[in-house]
């Protein structure tokens, strides 16, 4: 037998699952506050349940016991609830006046054209053209090394059949990325 005011609890020899229901389950929630309001050791019950949560969050306490569920016992512990964070959403810095804006010619210009609707003057297309076009691209007759990620993509790319030594890289590189997912 339980020492001290737990022998004593009506909940005793009730099945536990009682006293966890589900949001949707409010008879279930009824029957266990149902017990607890009879319950002789009620008071000293929820003066251990608050001992045990205190360091809890209003968010971390489920089930009912003392005759509160978790939000009642967070409440009556510290008298409010404290809001969920919501995750900040990133705000664009406007420039100040201390702050030197990208001159022409450059890319970080060019945006600021775009983005402000101003005509782009022909410095600043150069730049955001010229910095593409040290992006090569394959010609058809190029074809990478086989064996190679690059080299089964170029088949795709050419609509033909991968060959073997591609295939096996390109599910090697798969299989790799698969299991840096899941860590």
């Amino acid at each position: 037998m339980a020492a001290g005011w737990e022998g004593q609890a009506a909940c005793r020899g009730l099945d536990p699952a009682l006293f966890y229901p589900a949001k949707d389950q409010a008879e279930q929630a009824r029957r266990a506050r149902a017990v607890c309001a009879a319950c002789p050791v009620l008071e000293a019950c929820l003066a251990a349940t608050l001992e045990d949560e205190k360091r809890l969050g209003p968010y971390d306490r489920e089930g009912i016991r003392g005759g509160l569920n978790g939000r009642e016992r967070y409440l009556r512990q510290h008298g409010a609830m404290k809001p969920r964070r919501r995750k900040k959403t990133p705000t664009r810095r406007r420039a100040s006046a201390s702050q030197k804006l990208a001159t022409c010619g450059t890319v970080s210009a060019h945006d600021r054209h775009k983005r402000r609707g101003e005509p782009v003057d022909e410095a600043c297309a150069a730049a955001k053209s010229s910095r593409y076009a040290s992006r090569r691209v394959l010609a058809a007759e190029e074809h990478p090394e086989c064996g190679t990620r690059s080299g089964y993509l170029w088949h795709i790319a050419h609509h033909e059949i991968p060959c073997e030594p591609c295939t096996r890289a390109d599910l090697a590189v798969t299989w790799f990325i698969r299991q840096t997912a899941r860590a």
